[in-house]
Formats: structure tokens, sequence, C-alpha cells
């Protein structure tokens, strides 16, 4: 791969990156949160009442940001936290019933923004670009 092209891929990433968080942070507005907030919502509605270790575990994120992130999402009603019952430094995340019911309106929109975005591109395609951002993702951690 020549100079050019990888100057040219970091491009392209960067660009679809920016566009993609640019459009999601806009359909969250009325929501009241954040991008990263919402991959914490989104974990907590996979498995409810977890640790803010491994939620930032998921994320791949510092736990101490994360715990600015958590507070706001408890500010807006979205999440509530409890004393962890074994490990009195830890606390359980939890989703309040607020939390739970913006779920379904939540997907909705980001299904929706996925098929607008990936408009143009066959499953295949859409496969195999996912599994090279995963392989990115990874290469980039090591």
């Amino acid at each position: 791969m020549s100079f050019q092209n990888v100057r040219m891929f970091g491009y392209l990433l960067q660009t679809a990156s920016n566009d993609f968080f640019n459009r999601v942070h806009k359909s969250l507005q009325p929501f009241n949160i954040t991008p990263i907030q919402l991959g914490i919502l989104q974990r907590l509605w996979q498995e409810d009442g977890i640790t803010q270790k491994e939620l930032a575990l998921f994320l791949l994120k510092d736990q101490t940001n994360l715990g600015k992130m958590i507070d706001k999402l408890e500010e807006v009603g979205y999440i509530i936290r409890e004393k962890h019952p074994t490990d009195r430094r830890a606390y359980l995340i939890y989703l309040t019933e607020q939390g739970r019911k913006i779920e379904e309106e939540l997907t909705t929109i980001l299904i929706e923004l996925n098929h607008h975005l990936l408009n143009g591109l066959t499953d295949d395609e859409v496969s195999i670009f996912h599994k090279a951002l995963e392989t990115i993702i990874k290469n980039s951690h090591k």
C-alpha cells in the first residue's frame, strides 16, 4: 500500500467516523445524551446491574471519565447506582424505568441512521466492512 493510499484511508475513516458521530449526536440531543452515554445505555439494555469497571472495559474507556458520563445519565433520570452487595468500593448501575422506556425509540433511530449511511452497500460489503473495523480497533489496542 502506498503512502498516498495510507493517508487517504485515514482521511476516509476519520471523515466517515466524524459524519456518523455528528449525525448520532444530533439525533440524541432530544434525549439529553451523548453517543458515549448511548453506549452505556446499550450495554445496560443487554445486562442491567453491572459495575462501572465492567462498563469501562466494554466501552474501552477510563473509569474516571466514564464516571462523569454516568453522573450525567443519573442526573437526567436514565440510571441509578446502588451499592455492590459484596464490594464496598463498587456500585452496580441499573436502568430506571425511564431508561428502559427510551430503548425502543433510540434503537429505531439508530437502525434508520445505519440504513441511511450504509445505503448502496450489499449485506456482504457491510459484513466485510464491520469485520475490518473490528480488526482495526483490535489492532489499535495492542
